[in-house]
């Protein structure tokens, strides 16, 4: 799981003016899942404008934890001590900066950056959402859901190389989550599709969108300078 706490804020934000209070509450985050930082999400909207990315980092966020470890991954838990936050976001800045070759912007050279991440991610921490609790919430409710990646084309596993992310749209991370916990309940699949086919960019589609996606268009759904043009097909 990867997780942006600046962005959960905002969105927190916003929906505290739709009448939601209490979003950010009902929130639990394991200590391991990895933390996009603004550094990792320059480098992706530098790197890959108009290359199947929605310019948020993930990609960067996963290829960095597995080139350089545990030691060079600012995960969730490590928010709460300040002095490891520090340590991780200084040696991911620098990384962050050799990887763009040259085309460095204020945020990859800012020393101040660092301050303005620890003051934020701390206070996001200090709403207590990070905790290693699912075997407890398992054993509070008799039905559990896990929401699994959408945008199957994108498998980092089964779609086509160059056009894919990182991500992984089966029932793995769900099943190995409840392994780790012990569960030995029912688990039942369910998958959800359109009744039509989309993709964000270029890569292996058939277009034809028909009259029904004309009639009923997705209005959030756009073309865009990081992920490219939107494409519909039956």
């Amino acid at each position: 799981m990867l997780v942006n706490p600046m962005n959960m804020m905002e969105e927190a934000d916003h929906l505290r003016i739709l009448g939601v209070l209490d979003a950010l509450e009902r929130i639990s985050v394991d200590p391991r899942a990895l933390i996009i930082t603004p550094f990792q999400r320059e480098v992706n909207r530098i790197l890959a404008i108009g290359h199947n990315t929605c310019g948020q980092g993930v990609g960067q966020t996963r290829s960095d934890s597995l080139r350089y470890g545990d030691d060079g991954t600012l995960f969730a838990g490590d928010l709460l001590d300040e002095t490891v936050m520090r340590r991780k976001l200084k040696f991911i800045q620098g990384v962050s900066c050799c990887a763009v070759s040259g085309r460095v912007t204020a945020m990859l050279v800012d020393s101040e950056a660092i301050d303005w991440c620890v003051s934020r991610y701390t206070a996001w921490a200090r709403l207590g959402m990070v905790n290693d609790d699912l075997t407890e919430l398992l054993d509070m409710t008799s039905s559990v859901v896990f929401e699994g990646a959408q945008a199957v084309l994108l498998d980092e596993t089964h779609g086509d190389y160059g056009f894919n992310s990182w991500t992984n749209t089966t029932f793995d991370n769900a099943l190995t989550l409840l392994r780790d916990c012990g569960y030995d309940g029912t688990v039942t699949k369910v998958g959800v599709f359109r009744s039509y086919f989309t993709r964000h960019g270029d890569g292996p589609f058939v277009e034809s969108p028909g009259d029904y996606y004309w009639d009923r268009p997705e209005m959030h759904n756009v073309t865009d300078k990081y992920m490219g043009r939107f494409r519909v097909g039956q």
